[in-house]
């Protein structure tokens, strides 16, 4: 509608021009080329009304001054995490562009509390923002569980990540000022992989076998539709449990989570399976960041989706290939035929998506519909 009526104005205004630009006559013509004295005095005084108001408009936008304040910004990744470069650089920006008006604390591994509490701590207000996976939210607000359906997204890394970009996932990010939070944006990774102690190619090697996932009941659906028990285990006490044997293989991203924790020194196998595009959804407490004025709200949002996300992508590529190379020296890697994905899909993908609905109901329909229809344009 805003690009119509443009149209229309425009077309007015050009209409317009040339109407009053054609000469009905040789003294109208003269007219023209030789402006009475008070028109060009009016013309005088228009323009330094309009050069005093560009004067004051930019005056006012160098006198602005950021209040003093200390955001808290917590994630659960290690110290060596793509999320800790990521949320670095937020902290640089922000303290810079304020002239230290504006202090960022950055506390990164969980070092505030688990990823339950982290969560809480950003909905009373207590942190301010927060990076984590949108599974570790989706207790919180269920309907980010959409983007733990596995193969739901294109087979294509390219277009699985340009879904993050579409409004169906601006929409998802919107869901959550209903739990008293603000989505402030995702970091896009690759897709995630499987690491076990015996060979995972069919959905029959997962029977009888525990899987850790995080507190999704989208990935625990996951799990249980291939044939294995699934667990939630804290993200820090994961090691432990792989190397005890409490759990027999797990689910994660290759860099941020099999390498970086280090999951694949006490496992045998890694598989890439690309069963689902890992991500981190950036958000803040909705009261604190709504009581923000707009120079400080924009401030934030480059922050995190500019400065934050450049730095998270620059690291994260370092990483998986990183990643790759030393978990290769220790475990062997087992990539999945066409055939073996599509196996993997007819089991699993189907009936995550009828829980998602079951337990979301017309909310749920309504993500799951501008998804389906957004994905369909990318294909």
């Amino acid at each position: 509608m805003k690009k119509v009526l443009s149209i229309l104005l425009a077309t007015a205004m050009v209409s317009s021009l040339w109407a009053c630009g054609a000469p009905a006559s040789k003294e109208a013509s003269a007219a023209k080329e030789t402006p009475a004295a008070e028109d060009m005095s009016v013309q005088e005084n228009a323009s330094q009304a309009e050069d005093a108001s560009s004067g004051e408009s930019a005056k006012a936008a160098s006198d602005y001054e950021y209040p003093e304040m200390t955001i808290i910004l917590a994630h659960s990744g290690a110290a060596t995490d793509a999320r800790q470069e990521g949320a670095l650089a937020i902290e640089t920006y922000i303290e810079e562009t304020s002239g230290g008006k504006i202090q960022v604390d950055v506390y990164p591994a969980g070092q505030l509390g688990d990823s339950n509490t982290l969560v809480e701590s950003v909905q009373n207000g207590g942190i301010q923002m927060c990076i984590q996976p949108p599974a570790n939210v989706c207790a919180f607000n269920p309907l980010l569980s959409i983007l733990d359906v596995p193969y739901f997204f294109p087979p294509d890394i390219d277009k699985a990540r340009a879904v993050f970009e579409t409004d169906a996932a601006d929409a998802l990010l919107d869901t959550m000022q209903d739990y008293d939070m603000v989505g402030l944006g995702y970091w896009v990774d690759l897709f995630k992989a499987f690491t076990s102690n015996v060979p995972l190619r069919a959905p029959e090697d997962f029977n009888g076998l525990k899987f850790r996932v995080m507190a999704s009941p989208v990935l625990m659906k996951f799990i249980e539709s291939l044939g294995g028990t699934a667990l939630t285990i804290d993200y820090q006490e994961t090691f432990t449990a792989l190397q005890t044997g409490a759990i027999d293989g797990q689910e994660a991203g290759i860099g941020a989570g099999i390498y970086n924790m280090k999951f694949y020194e006490v496992q045998k196998y890694m598989e890439i399976t690309n069963h689902i595009l890992a991500s981190q959804l950036i958000f803040a407490n909705k009261t604190w960041f709504e009581g923000l004025d707009d120079p400080c709200k924009q401030l934030v949002m480059d922050a995190v989706n500019i400065a934050g996300n450049d730095a998270y992508q620059e690291v994260r590529g370092d990483i998986e290939q990183a990643a790759l190379d030393a978990i290769g020296a220790q475990c062997e890697i087992i990539t999945l035929t066409d055939e073996e994905l599509q196996a993997m899909s007819d089991a699993c993908r189907q009936p995550c998506l009828d829980l998602y609905i079951q337990s979301n109901g017309e909310a749920g329909q309504k993500i799951l519909d501008a998804f389906n229809a957004d994905i369909e344009k990318l294909n």
